[in-house]
């Protein structure tokens, strides 16, 4: 008779390496998928905050490029009266452009009574945000009418362009970079130099 002492299966220490290898080879499966969702995520916010800020640049440009009065300046605020589009009114809307609570907001006041004298009643401002996570406060320079930076106090006769900083970023000490993006604005209808 012949002596049969043949193994059918696996050793213990066959099947702790196998799990070992497997384990590890998933470690760096997962770790890879979710550096790539972060990524997908970074990129998206990225975009997000750029298209944001860009809106609220073309909002901006918009309404100040038609501004018929500077009412106030400052690096924070810019008040001026416009015309908006759908204004009902025979007097331009007043409105305010202000940085508060990492906000970029707009205000907006219609006139009320019958001229030639309108009121503007502050109870009466229409507030929307224009964009969110705003990083700096800073937002207005503005210049004259031969593009010369007019320092603070800002003298509102002289106001013929505005320059707008605008940083966006949820977080400045992670992931996706602060968005930055800058525009200058002339007066239009208060341009002197023709």
């Amino acid at each position: 008779m012949k002596n049969r002492n043949i193994k059918n299966g696996f050793t213990l220490v066959e099947l702790i390496l196998v799990i070992s290898i497997l384990s590890i080879l998933t470690l760096l499966i997962s770790s890879i998928i979710v550096r790539s969702f972060q990524a997908y995520r970074f990129n998206r916010e990225g975009a997000s905050y750029q298209e944001q800020t860009m809106k609220a640049m073309l909002d901006f440009e918009k309404n100040v490029r038609g501004a018929t009065e500077v009412v106030s300046s400052s690096v924070e605020s810019f008040d001026f009266f416009v015309y908006l589009p759908k204004d009902d009114y025979p007097a331009p809307s007043k409105v305010r452009y202000f940085y508060e609570e990492h906000q970029l907001k707009r205000g907006v006041i219609k006139p009320e009574g019958n001229g030639p004298v309108f009121l503007y009643p502050e109870e009466h401002e229409a507030v929307s945000s224009v964009t969110y996570n705003v990083t700096n406060s800073n937002l207005f320079s503005y210049f004259n009418d031969i593009s010369e930076q007019i320092d603070e106090p800002i003298a509102i006769d002289a106001v013929r362009m505005v320059k707008i900083n605008l940083s966006v970023d949820r977080d400045v000490n992670t992931a996706p970079a602060t968005v930055s993006e800058e525009t200058s604005i002339n007066l239009r209808n208060l341009k002197t130099n023709l």
